[in-house]
C-alpha cells in the first residue's frame, strides 16, 4: 500500500491529468479548486445538495448560508465552468449520481460522513467509475476525533472493502484510496 503525506499528493501519484472526475460533497470548493489545480481533469463534475444536513458538527460557520457557499464555489472556479470543464450538479449525490455513470475514472468522496451515508457513496460511485477507476474517501480515521463521534467513513470503508473486490491501495492523512482488485 502506497503512504503520502497529504491527500495533495495522493491527487498527484493517483489520479491522472486529462481524466474525467467527481467530487461528492464540495462545501466551499476547497478541495475541488485543488482536484482542479493538482489534476487538470479534462471534466471534473461536483455534487452537493448545498443544503442543511441533519448531522451535528457540519456546517462550519453557521452564519454561512449553503446558497453562499454555492455562490463561492461558483466563483472560485467561474474560468473552469465558462469552459465546460466543471459542472455543477446541486442536489444529492443518491440522485445526481445515477444520471451520470459511468463515466467517471475516479470519484473523491466527502459527503455525508455518517456510516450508512457513507456505505451508500462508496456502493454508489461503484456503479459510477468505469472500469479500472477509482474511488476515494475524504476523512478516513481509524478513530472517531470529533467531538460528534459521528464519522463513520473508516467503518463504511472497512466494510465495503470486507464485502466487495474493492481494496484499499494508497492512504494520506486524511484520506484513502480505493481500487478494484478484479479490475486491477
Amino acid at each position: 500500500m502506497k503512504t503520502y503525506d497529504l491527500r495533495t499528493d495522493l491527487y498527484t501519484g493517483e489520479f491522472a491529468p486529462g481524466s474525467i472526475g467527481c467530487e461528492i460533497g464540495v462545501f466551499f470548493g476547497d478541495n475541488a479548486e485543488d482536484l482542479f489545480r493538482i489534476v487538470q481533469p479534462a471534466k471534473l463534475h461536483l455534487i452537493d445538495p448545498w443544503a442543511p444536513m441533519p448531522m451535528p458538527g457540519y456546517g462550519g460557520d453557521k452564519r454561512e448560508s449553503q446558497s453562499s457557499r454555492l455562490n463561492k464555489t461558483r466563483d472560485r472556479l467561474e474560468q473552469q465552468i465558462i469552459q465546460g470543464r466543471v459542472i455543477i450538479h446541486v442536489g444529492p449525490a443518491e440522485v445526481v449520481l445515477p444520471t451520470l455513470q459511468p463515466v467517471f475514472d475516479w470519484i473523491y468522496i466527502d459527503g455525508d460522513h455518517r456510516f450508512k451515508s457513507a456505505l451508500r457513496d462508496l456502493y454508489m460511485a461503484t456503479n459510477a467509475v468505469v472500469s479500472g477507476g477509482i474511488i476515494a474517501a475524504h476523512d478516513y480515521y481509524p478513530k472517531d476525533d470529533w467531538e460528534t463521534g459521528e464519522i463513520g467513513v473508516y467503518e463504511a470503508v472497512q466494510e465495503f472493502i470486507s464485502e466487495t473486490s474493492w481494496e484499499v491501495s494508497a492512504v494520506a492523512k486524511d484520506s484513502c484510496l480505493l481500487r478494484d482488485g478484479v479490475s486491477v
